[in-house]
């Protein structure tokens, strides 16, 4: 009797703790664009639907080398303790039966990544929640991460007498999808003395051999050229 009483309720605490279980459920939304030196949002969703609370789920997102974490710049979660910029871990807070939580990340593709992306490299995320004995996971599709690769494409010829001021137009045209975060200008001439200056530029340097310029990188925010008057007198 004893036995069967026992069996009972290994029985009927099982199908209480299967009715009372969590079902979590992954997903996430790349950004349409990473520029490398430059960062952008992924936005990640967890979703309860079993008929149990998750309490504070943990997620953890795996980088892939050339992508980092930028630091608080978490929305809808908290930022766990001894953050690693390359595996950061967040915590949300407890999700109901039939409810969802999600958070919004910003994701920086280093500088160095150029380098990887011209030898092939991907860059697929690896995200996972945990809450209790429950988990999910999912894999990203590769982000699409793009670098500028600027070329100058022609400079306009130009002739004058002594004391003119000559006036000529150098094109630029970053000939890739990524952003162009910095460009500055040097233009090395022989030892005449002569005075030169490019318009638009937010820093110049004429020490009467070279001409040293740098220009905001709002002039290259997208894929496309731009012309630079530049002028010596």
């Amino acid at each position: 009797m004893n036995a069967i009483r026992f069996a009972f309720c290994a029985a009927f605490c099982a199908a209480l703790t299967a009715s009372q279980a969590q079902n979590l459920i992954l997903t996430y939304q790349n950004p349409p664009m990473l520029s490398v030196c430059d960062s952008a949002t992924l936005r990640i969703q967890l979703q309860n639907t079993g008929n149990a609370t998750a309490s504070a789920p943990v997620l953890t997102v795996g980088l892939p080398s050339g992508l980092s974490y930028v630091l608080a710049s978490v929305s809808g979660a908290t930022e766990g303790a001894g953050l690693n910029p390359v595996a950061p871990v967040f915590i949300w807070p407890d999700v109901a039966p039939g409810t969802s939580v999600s958070c919004a990340i910003r994701l920086r593709a280093e500088c160095a990544a150029a380098d990887r992306l011209d030898a092939g490299q991907l860059f697929p995320i690896a995200l996972t929640a945990q809450s209790g004995s429950a988990n999910a996971t999912a894999t990203t599709l590769p982000l699409k991460v793009e670098t500028g690769l600027l070329r100058i494409e022609s400079i306009e010829p130009v002739s004058g007498t002594y004391g003119d001021t000559l006036r000529r137009k150098i094109c630029f045209r970053n000939t890739r999808l990524g952003t162009i975060q910095f460009l500055r200008f040097e233009d090395e001439r022989d030892t005449l003395r002569y005075r030169t200056w490019m318009e638009g530029a937010v820093w110049q340097k004429d020490d009467q051999e070279y001409l040293q310029a740098t220009f905001n990188p709002d002039i290259f925010k997208a894929f496309g050229q731009v012309s630079l008057p530049y002028q010596s007198s």
